[in-house]
């Protein structure tokens, strides 16, 4: 499952898939708040703990397939994977794109929610954006 946080100035929401709830004040008495340096270091280190993991997978994966995830990671949310702009833009073949899709859904390397294609690992897609430069 997928859960996110978002903090807006001093007040907490958290997201979970379907629902929303705003947490009383007195849910925080006693917890440790997270401030954005603390969390980037916490992803930092998960990156720097899945980097040989990470450049593995990549390794692994077969050219067309690479492609495809990085075109995608760019996007970050990609549709029409098969239109003519996505294709021009990142130099790819629609059938090419088609075979390579097909894979990276088996092996659980992206998903696709309603026509729309993402990382599915989100680390795994920070790692890569950094990869990229």
């Amino acid at each position: 499952m997928k859960y996110s946080v978002i903090w807006k100035k001093r007040t907490s929401f958290i997201q979970f898939p379907l629902m929303s709830f705003k947490p009383s004040p007195n849910i925080w008495r006693g917890a440790i708040l997270w401030t954005h340096d603390k969390v980037n270091f916490a992803i930092e280190n998960i990156l720097s703990q899945l980097n040989f993991t990470y450049s593995s997978l990549l390794f692994q994966l077969p050219p067309k397939q690479k492609e495809v995830l990085i075109a995608i990671c760019k996007e970050g949310r990609a549709q029409e994977i098969t239109s003519s702009k996505f294709l021009k833009t990142y130099k790819l073949t629609a059938s090419s794109v088609q075979g390579a899709i097909k894979g990276l859904l088996d092996k659980d390397f992206v998903t696709n929610e309603l026509g729309v294609y993402s990382v599915y690992d989100k680390f795994f897609e920070i790692w890569l954006r950094k990869q990229m430069g």
